[in-house]
């Protein structure tokens, strides 16, 4: 059984000279047997499979697709069933590290707060504190940053004298309103002591 393929053009066959003068080819007598001798090729070979598996390339192609698209269709629900818990799995451990990021935000933003710095200066903080960490190393990162930026840290002056101010005109443990105010001068840094 010999097919021919549309797809192939036929070549005119090539005029022979006589028999007593040599042939001198062309370099189109070289194309067109080139081209000739593809196209027997070609022929042969898709012969050579239609015969070998019983039907055209065409109808092995439409086979082969058919029965990929078969074994897909018949997927164990098993199957289908992993594949759908692999996905919520990966759904759910995004969801996990997002969480735990947010968590350890919270504990080093509650930290900060705790030890004096202003909640509007916690966002451009970069405490160096790795996520999940305790709160042993956070409070060390804390320290390590009250040393490094003492400015961030609003703590307050602990007051020495925890006696009401005496009202005003009146003298205080009987200091004279001069002695008082050379005393908080002095107490500011705003005077030298006196030398002794």
């Amino acid at each position: 059984m010999t097919t021919t393929d549309p797809a192939v053009p036929a070549v005119p066959p090539i005029p022979t000279p006589p028999a007593d003068t040599p042939r001198v080819f062309t370099q189109e007598d070289v194309t067109a047997i080139a081209t000739r001798e593809k196209a027997q090729g070609h022929r042969a070979a898709m012969q050579e499979v239609s015969e070998k598996f019983g039907m055209s390339v065409e109808d092995a192609t439409a086979a082969l697709a058919a029965k990929k698209l078969a074994d897909d269709a018949q997927k164990s629900e098993a199957q289908k069933d992993r594949e759908a818990a692999a996905a919520d799995r990966a759904d759910a451990a995004q969801i996990k590290a997002a969480a735990t990021q947010e968590l350890h935000v919270a504990k080093v933003t509650s930290a900060l707060i705790a030890a004096g710095v202003d909640a509007k200066t916690i966002p451009v903080i970069n405490l160096a504190v790795p996520v999940g960490a305790d709160a042993a190393a956070i409070t060390v990162a804390i320290d390590a940053l009250k040393v490094a930026a003492p400015g961030l840290f609003g703590v307050a002056p602990a007051r020495q004298d925890t006696t009401p101010p005496a009202p005003p005109g009146s003298s205080a443990a009987g200091k004279s309103a001069a002695e008082e105010a050379a005393a908080v001068a002095l107490e500011r840094g705003w005077v030298l002591p006196p030398a002794k």
